[in-house]
């Protein structure tokens, strides 16, 4: 994993940069969707978000704009 520039494991990370933020999961969950849209409209620039410096992972904030502008898009797609 380090050789491809990933994180391990059990990196410890800031808490404080993971607050107020969404697993790409738990967004879909929400939104009744499946991940891998929302993994699919990320990879084509339809979702501005970049992977959390510390984790890998994709974070999206857990405010109101944002599941907003997912529903929009789901729903124009």
């Amino acid at each position: 994993r380090q050789q491809a520039g990933k994180p391990e494991g059990g990196v410890p990370c800031d808490p404080t940069s993971l607050l107020s933020t969404l697993s790409v999961r738990a967004v879909a969950r929400r939104l009744g969707i499946s991940a891998s849209w929302i993994y699919f409209h990320i990879y084509q620039g339809n979702i501005p978000v970049d992977r959390h410096k510390q984790t890998g992972r994709y974070l999206l904030p857990d405010t109101k704009t944002t599941f907003s502008r997912l529903r929009e898009l789901r729903n124009h797609t």
